[in-house]
């Protein structure tokens, strides 16, 4: 076997490296909302956090990977959804935070 330098460069793994963060997020109770962050490789497996807390996915909190989109939909946005959200791939992770406003607040009641 010799030293090929340009095909063992294309063999080595690069670490995966979140390029584009999570932003941090303000909407309305009651609405959905989603939380994204781009890593530079695709399809990679990532961990959901609330609050440090591992998210499972439900009807209420959809995780999904789209190319090289990690991203997190929050359905029916409540109050106590207002938290810190992170995401964890291997190698990287990102936070930001989602602030909840609440349907009485725009109205001045």
């Amino acid at each position: 076997m010799t030293f090929d330098p340009f095909h063992d460069w294309l063999v080595t793994d690069s670490p995966v490296i979140i390029v584009t963060p999570l932003k941090e997020t303000t909407c309305i109770e009651g609405d959905t909302v989603t939380l994204e962050a781009e890593c530079n490789k695709p399809e990679i497996d990532g961990v959901w956090f609330k609050d440090n807390l591992e998210l499972a996915p439900d009807e209420k909190f959809e995780p999904f990977v789209e190319g090289v989109t990690q991203g997190l939909t929050i359905h029916d946005v409540e109050l106590e959804d207002e938290a810190e959200y992170s995401i964890e791939v291997p190698g990287d992770s990102s936070a930001a935070t989602l602030w909840v406003e609440g349907l009485y607040s725009h109205h001045g009641f």
